[in-house]
């Protein structure tokens, strides 16, 4: 092959491909969470996460890194509590009974007999 190697033109393809895919449809990074978590328990998250790789290297990061992921646990357990709360005042003063039942699947889930 005159140009180089069959992984250069394939990366070449490729990262043409991805810069067009990027242009044409746009790059949106997301994430799938649980409705009642917050924006501060995923930015707890993200900390714990950068702390991983290094929590065993000395005392201060392992301390550190389990003093947020008792944070996180305290937290979201909170905003669980707080948005379930949300959703039964908001299923008690609900008069429409189709609203009522998409409240009630969304906080209890769909039933899956064994």
């Amino acid at each position: 092959m005159p140009n180089g190697t069959v992984e250069d033109m394939w990366r070449h393809i490729k990262d043409s491909y991805v810069t067009a895919a990027n242009e044409v449809l746009g790059y949106k990074q997301g994430r799938k969470t649980a409705p009642w978590i917050s924006q501060e328990v995923l930015q707890l998250s993200d900390e714990r996460r950068l702390l991983k790789p290094v929590r065993h290297t000395n005392e201060a990061n392992r301390k550190r890194y389990n003093s947020i992921t008792r944070e996180i646990k305290t937290k979201a357990k909170h905003c669980k509590e707080q948005w379930i709360n949300d959703k039964c005042a908001e299923a008690e003063h609900s008069n429409n009974s189709r609203k009522l039942f998409s409240i009630i699947n969304e906080v209890c889930g769909k039933f899956s007999p064994n």
